[in-house]
């Protein structure tokens, strides 16, 4: 199918109010978000890291110091995961919430500052805007439903992790700095919590690098890896005992050649058994082919005692016939002789013809072979099957024993490779317990001193969602949602939009479709215009109406629903009829909006057509029987064509007597409007009341293109 621009010109223009909707209701929550959302200000802070000979750690030129420059790089790193750490982060909560103080100097900050930043923190402090407040309020409301968390540890944490995800530690090698960042809502709340944070880790710092904590944890580390490895050696050794698995595999090899044998056994046995079972089943086959040749029956020719009842019948009827001629038929002597028949007639229906003796078996030798050897074999197979189930048995048990080792390797091996885990941990942390003391050693060198060289301050422009972005996804989420919405409307449209969809809802032929329509025409009337521009739909329109209906025709117009063009459609046709098919018309409109109420009827009115106004009007010195129904059986015998422009379905109250007189019925469907339920609701309304004979004309009146756009399409 092949769309045009004006086509989808016109969709985006018919559902213009959704797309209008859905494009207010998305720059509101644009701008919404623009505006509601919160607004975060930075405190920012630098902190220099003494690293000794700072000649040294810049001369790049020899080789041999590349290796300090790659020494001084990972010392800020590892300052920059210090001033990052949970450790850090959890020791100012405690400070924010009150839980704990530093043991050698006070805090940074206190009094009202440290409050306003403890209600900031915990949520006593309101949202800066509406619809952040509410989204507060929601979360608080939801969580009272849920069991509320009591703990006091679990609070310090969330506090930290918040803290964690607003603080960003960028280092600047060249200059042995730590730029630090915190971001908050409120600029004063932010320059305090990052005063809080710098004094943690210059404490934490000092309690890494000036103590043995380190060294402790990892020695502990590694003694509790010794005892771990000693107590699997000991279990790996006491299993081999118990379990009588050791490293070489004559157990295992001795039970794999057994079960070989058994597996031997059990195959020839299997195989003797199924061939005594197919030597019984052929011996079983040829006994039973031999009882047929081992049955005879006897049969006599002719049953005597039914011939001599036949004779005494015979006799008995030459009897009863003598005695009738000389007796008549109520005599006792009659009577008697005919009750003798009967009894004979009775004795010899109960007789049969033929006579089968009883059959004789006779007993052959190939049989009684047969037998024997039937015997013989039942016996082979019940003992060959013994022998079979007797394998199978010891096979099961076999396999059993197999599988009970196979269970007792795993765990060997299982142990084994636990034992190899344990020796492997304990010798990297015993690695690393080394490698922490000598790095405590080179670092208490290296590492002098730790400063703070721009105290914390706080910019007052704060960080909002860049203008650029938003204005690009809310052009891109306009465009993108509103042809989603458009497909979407398409999709879920009920109406007829074209010819096949007409015919294949409505369930009735299409026999003309009419353009878009507009009134842009300067030369002629609309009516005019609508119909020389039309010829040739409507030239199909009669070519219908020819083979359907030949001769005089009542042409009946209906609308499915009101206002779909029935008065237009129906002049253009009269108007074609009288003028281009030459045949005398009458044209009665009996809709609301009748397009007669706008003619200059010494235009409209010719010869060859007249114009009958709808039955509340009156037209003067022109005929008006029209305006009833016994009119138009008188106006047939003066015109060839009668075009009745009618209104729709459901509102004409005289179509049950129009059933009778009109000869093709034309409904007409307004694309884009009519429902495809509606149009095939009043086909079956017109059929159901006598209009057989019906066609659609689908009207596609309806441009929403408006006119100062139209003319560039």
């Amino acid at each position: 199918m092949k769309f045009t621009l004006r086509d989808i010109l016109n969709q985006v223009f018919r559902y213009s109010r959704v797309l209008t909707i859905f494009w207010v209701v998305t720059i509101i929550a644009v701008l919404v978000f623009y505006t509601q959302t919160r607004k975060l200000y930075a405190s920012s802070a630098k902190v220099l890291i003494s690293l000794g000979s700072e000649s040294e750690g810049k001369a790049e030129s020899l080789g041999d110091k590349n290796l300090q420059v790659l020494q001084r790089d990972q010392q800020i790193r590892d300052e920059q995961q210090i001033l990052q750490s949970h450790e850090v982060l959890l020791t100012t909560a405690q400070w924010i919430l009150g839980d704990a103080t530093p043991e050698s100097s006070s805090l940074p900050v206190s009094g009202t500052r440290l409050d306003e930043a403890r209600r900031f923190v915990t949520g006593q402090e309101p949202e800066p805007t509406p619809l952040l407040r509410a989204i507060h309020g929601f979360v608080r409301s939801s969580d009272v439903v849920a069991p509320k968390r009591t703990a006091h540890t679990e609070e310090t944490e969330d506090v930290a992790t918040a803290l964690s995800n607003n603080l960003g530690v960028n280092p600047i090698f060249d200059s042995d700095v730590l730029d630090v960042q915190f971001r908050y809502r409120d600029p004063q709340v932010a320059q305090t919590i990052l005063q809080l944070i710098l004094a943690a880790y210059l404490d934490h710092h000092i309690a890494v690098f000036g103590s043995s904590a380190e060294q402790n944890l990892l020695k502990a580390q590694y003694d509790s890896a010794v005892k771990q490895y000693d107590g699997r050696l000991a279990a790996f050794s006491n299993y081999m005992t118990q379990q009588g698995v050791y490293t070489d595999d004559t157990q295992a090899s001795a039970l794999m050649e057994q079960r070989e044998k058994l597996q031997q056994t059990f195959e020839e046995a299997q195989a003797a058994t199924e061939s005594v079972r197919q030597r019984l089943a052929s011996l079983q086959a040829i006994g039973s082919s031999l009882q047929r040749f081992e049955q005879y029956n006897t049969t006599e020719a002719r049953n005597k005692e039914r011939e001599e009842l036949t004779a005494k019948l015979n006799e008995a009827k030459l009897a009863a016939r003598d005695i009738l001629n000389h007796h008549p038929k109520e005599s006792r002597t009659y009577q008697d002789k005919q009750a003798e028949l009967d009894e004979l007639g009775k004795l010899l229906s109960v007789q049969p013809e033929n006579v089968v003796d009883q059959t004789e078996t006779r007993r052959s030798k190939a049989s009684e072979l047969v037998e024997s050897d039937t015997i013989t074999a039942t016996e082979d197979l019940q003992g060959d099957e013994a022998r079979l189930e007797r394998s199978r048995t010891d096979l099961n048990e076999i396999n059993t024993e197999l599988n009970h080792y196979a269970e007792k390797v795993r765990g060997f091996d299982e142990l084994k490779e636990q034992v190899g885990l344990a020796k492997e941990q304990s010798e990297r942390i015993a690695q690393a317990y080394l490698d922490s003391r000598l790095k405590t050693l080179t670092t208490q060198n290296a590492i002098t001193n730790v400063s703070i060289i721009d105290s914390p301050t706080w910019d007052l422009h704060p960080t909002t969602p860049n203008k650029n972005i938003v204005t690009a996804a809310t052009a891109g989420l306009l465009v993108i949602g509103g042809f989603a919405v458009l497909l979407a409307c398409i999709a879920l449209d009920g109406t007829i939009a074209d010819r096949a969809a007409a015919e294949l809802h409505v369930g009735a032929p299409v026999v003309g479709t009419f353009p878009d329509q507009s009134e842009e025409s300067e030369v002629f009337r609309f009516w005019d215009a609508f119909a020389l521009r039309n010829r040739s739909e409507f030239a199909k329109v009669y070519q219908s109406l020819r083979a359907s209906a030949p001769g005089r025709r009542v042409i009946l117009l209906t609308e499915t629903n009101s206002g779909e063009g029935a008065s237009l459609i129906g002049y253009g046709l009269a108007r074609f009829l009288s003028r281009d098919a030459r045949e005398r018309t009458a044209f009665i409109d009996r809709t609301a909006n009748s397009i007669i109420d706008s003619l200059d009827s010494g235009e409209a009115i010719s010869d060859e057509m007249i114009l009958i106004r709808k039955p509340s009007e009156e037209v003067a010195d022109k005929p008006t029987d029209g305006n009833t129904i016994a009119g138009l059986s008188k106006l047939r015998h003066d015109f060839a064509n009668i075009v009745v422009a009618s209104g729709a379905v459901g509102n004409t109250t005289d179509l049950l007597a129009l059933g009778d007189i009109v000869s093709t019925t034309l409904l007409i469907v307004e694309a884009g409007k009519t429902r495809r339920a509606s149009a095939h609701y009043s086909l079956d309304s017109l059929q159901r009341q006598g209009f057989h004979n019906v066609g659609l004309v689908l009207n596609k009146r309806s441009l929403y293109i408006p006119n100062w756009l139209m003319r560039f399409v």
